[in-house]
């Protein structure tokens, strides 16, 4: 089953994906679904997925057990992995949106009067 957010980039309908109520990802997904978000608010909300993630896993209370025979431990996923894993999206891309949505506002807003806010061109 994937997450609601996950559902929402995939192009799930909502009413198939998982109705958490009070879920803090909910909103998002829920944002993402919305067909009409230009680049630059896809990134942003991308972004605040990648930020949960990395909080999740700081909240975490106990390290994950390594299941190597050599008792090494293993490197933890890291929130932009595990958020383009959950979002069915390439690592780059979520790492990219995270550049993007820390822009400064009057960054953002220049390119929105631009009209480049819905531009993805770029490495």
């Amino acid at each position: 089953m994937f997450s609601a957010s996950a559902c929402a980039v995939r192009g799930s309908e909502p009413g198939d994906c998982p109705r958490e109520a009070g879920q803090p990802g909910r909103k998002i997904a829920e944002n993402l679904h919305r067909a009409e978000l230009t680049a630059l608010e896809r990134d942003e909300q991308v972004a605040l997925w990648v930020k949960l993630n990395a909080e999740r896993q700081s909240a975490q209370s106990e390290p994950i057990e390594s299941k190597r025979g050599d008792g090494k431990g293993h490197r933890p996923e890291s929130g932009v992995r595990a958020a383009a894993r959950e979002l069915g999206i390439e690592k780059e891309d979520a790492r990219r949106a995270t550049k993007v949505a820390s822009l400064s506002d009057e960054a953002k807003e220049a390119a929105r009067e631009a009209g480049l806010d819905d531009n993805r061109s770029g490495p």
